[in-house]
């Protein structure tokens, strides 16, 4: 596989999906943003979330659920599935998805774990040159896994390459 150019790739679908995003949003406070793959590492996306959607959410369940506990709003706060913006432009990664999948299927990996550490490191320099050249310094940024027992240490990690103390300090409290 050429991790070069599935890097480059990533960082244009990155970028574009950001732009988009950015336009959608206008006017909302966007705190989060992260790039998420799978155990399997045959496909990546973008998931966003404001503080304007997370609260209408909150307000919701308050609703609906008057046992809503601080725990509860900490996984609607973090849990890219519950975003308002989970598989943004997903059109703009399927090419280097269609990539990701002949490779698995293909039977062309031989390690399926170093595989997704390429991938998770490919993420997270993706975003690293997103908050290079796009302004966003109240967003904090990471990569994750979905439903995997994996998926904190990859968001912990990230995180710590990814954002400045003080959003870094918020995101490891998240679930403080």
């Amino acid at each position: 596989m050429d991790w070069d150019d599935i890097t480059e790739q990533l960082e244009q679908a990155v970028l574009s999906a950001f732009d988009d995003l950015a336009i959608a949003v206008r006017g909302r406070r966007l705190y989060a943003l992260a790039l998420v793959t799978e155990d399997g590492a045959m496909g990546v996306g973008i998931a966003a979330n404001t503080e304007e959607a997370v609260q209408e959410r909150f307000e919701a369940e308050l609703q609906e659920n008057a046992d809503f506990s601080p725990q509860d709003e900490a996984w609607l706060r973090w849990s890219v599935g519950e975003w308002e913006h989970e598989g943004w432009r997903d059109d703009l990664f399927a090419a280097v998805n269609r990539r990701l999948t002949a490779e698995i299927v293909g039977g062309r990996i031989d390690n399926i774990d170093t595989h997704l550490a390429r991938l998770v490191e490919v993420l997270t320099t993706a975003l690293t040159r997103l908050r290079e050249k796009r302004e966003m310094e109240s967003t904090i940024l990471f990569v994750t896994l979905t439903d995997s027992d994996e998926a904190e240490v990859i968001e912990n990690a990230s995180a710590q390459r990814l954002n400045p103390p003080g959003l870094l300090d918020l995101f490891h409290a998240r679930y403080a």
